[in-house]
């Protein structure tokens, strides 16, 4: 709740019905294979790295339109002091 995500509850055992995640998992799965790290610190600092690059790439969610999601953060906010 304090970091406003919202829970959507889908049924379970069926990943098609949760694309957004499945879609996210094959990402993030692809990105690590290029990747080497030999201590769980080094792993924190990829996925540190990863999440930078997750963010600031478009997406296709119908939703986003094609924006980042901190482009998308960033249009909302400023929609939002006007």
């Amino acid at each position: 709740k304090s970091a406003e995500f919202t829970h959507v509850r889908i049924a379970p055992r069926r990943a098609c019905t949760n694309g957004i995640a499945e879609r996210f998992v094959q990402t993030l799965k692809a990105w690590l294979a290029d990747q080497t790290w030999a201590t769980p610190e080094e792993l924190d600092r990829l996925l540190l790295e990863f999440q930078a690059f997750y963010n600031d790439r478009p997406h296709q969610g119908a939703e986003l339109d094609g924006l980042s999601p901190n482009e998308y953060a960033r249009r909302l906010a400023i929609c939002s002091t006007c």
